[in-house]
């Protein structure tokens, strides 16, 4: 056991994968603890000006389809998009929040151009969306972009990816009735 032990000690480190996959969670949840509480500013922010503005408190619902239509846009921009290539940080933020909606299929204009111009210009001064996974997605939604009203009255809950994996890979999808959301 010596000897061998001895030869061991004169191996070099060899790595066998291109990238550690040990790291991926790690930098999720580093991505996680810095977005969401950047995210809660963005919207502090846009309702302290919506009230300085106009005296009234920020509609909720339009503010967060806002809010999901920058962070849609900055996803499909930083992932290079073809229909969102062209978008820079004085690209006019009109036409994002418009091609979103298009993209998505609802209503062009929601909101007041000046709260827009501002969750554009916060959402893309801010950070790169290019690698962020479907995971941090889902804990962005569940976690930010539901208020704990919608919470309780849709019964959504916050499920960690892997149960969430395996629940809908049991669910006989097949079988569903057109018309029926899972």
């Amino acid at each position: 056991p010596d000897a061998i032990m001895g030869q061991r000690s004169h191996l070099t480190p060899v790595q066998i994968d291109f990238f550690d996959i040990g790291l991926i969670p790690a930098l999720e949840d580093h991505i996680r603890v810095r977005l969401g509480p950047r995210l809660e500013e963005i919207l502090r922010l846009a309702q302290t000006d919506i009230l300085k503005r106009t005296g009234r408190p920020a509609n909720l619902p339009i503010l967060f389809r806002l809010m999901f239509r920058g962070i849609a846009g900055k996803v499909l921009r930083d992932r290079n998009h073809p229909k969102f290539r062209g978008f820079q940080e004085n690209s006019e933020p009109d036409e994002l929040f418009a091609r979103v909606a298009d993209y998505y299929g609802e209503p062009v204009t929601i909101g007041d151009r000046a709260t827009r111009q501002l969750i554009y210009e916060a959402l893309w001064s801010a950070f790169s969306l290019r690698h962020i996974s479907v995971d941090i997605l889902a804990f962005l939604y569940e976690d930010f972009l539901v208020t704990p009203q919608v919470r309780a009255s849709r019964g959504i809950h916050a499920t960690p990816p892997s149960i969430a994996r395996y629940v809908v890979n049991q669910l006989p999808m097949n079988d569903v009735q057109i018309g029926r959301t899972v």
